[in-house]
């Protein structure tokens, strides 16, 4: 693609590339369920997906500890089965007053988004102390030799099944920031754009006497 004239094309570091993952999980997670829902009503997915989607809006996340329906209006949906099963949130449903409440649980709005956004970070930071109890840390450094992830150039189908993971081999030529560097190849020819210690993987050389 061509660019307008007078305008750079630049690429921005990753700090962490696992965050570009949340669209591929949440399509898992919407694949899970509709599979679920397939056992029963076959192949009619697209009928299933609305059904999936309300589920998931109106789930309570673990990691904010509210669900998303209520993030976004600041108030729980009615479920449907609660409109034909008689509760008193139903039952006793004046409109007036209902949207005076809603427009004043409106000012509580930041508020519980803040606190869910609180929850998040403890969340995260309790799953990455779990998961670096597991990680033995191999700081990389200027010049060491690497091999880069396959997935992260989009050639891991390239031979099929026989594709290596990793592909290689180059030099660190400069640390951009912590986790962050910039490659070169054996030549000398600097690699575009900068690439997180993430996809990439110490190459340790062999020496036989």
């Amino acid at each position: 693609m061509v660019g307008r004239p007078g305008i750079a094309h630049c690429f921005a570091p990753v700090g962490r590339p696992q965050a570009n993952g949340q669209v591929e999980a949440y399509n898992k997670l919407i694949s899970k369920d509709i599979n679920r829902k397939l056992e029963k009503v076959g192949g009619l997915w697209a009928d299933e997906l609305v059904n999936v989607l309300w589920s998931i809006r109106t789930t309570t996340k673990s990691s904010t500890g509210e669900t998303p329906f209520f993030l976004v209006y600041d108030a729980e949906a009615v479920l449907p089965i609660k409109m034909y099963e008689p509760t008193l949130r139903v039952m006793l449903y004046d409109e007036a007053a209902n949207w005076e409440a809603m427009k004043t649980a409106l000012d509580f709005l930041l508020e519980a988004r803040g606190n869910a956004a609180l929850r998040h970070e403890i969340y995260r930071l309790r799953i990455t102390r779990a998961y670096n109890r597991r990680v033995s840390k191999r700081p990389l450094k200027m010049g060491d030799l690497v091999l880069r992830k396959m997935e992260v150039v989009v050639r891991e189908n390239e031979d099929g099944k026989l594709t290596p993971n990793w592909e290689g081999l180059y030099r660190i030529s400069e640390e951009v920031r912590d986790g962050t560097y910039r490659l070169e190849a054996m030549n000398g020819c600097p690699i575009p754009r900068t690439w997180n210690a993430d996809n990439l993987k110490k190459y340790f050389v062999s020496v036989f006497s």
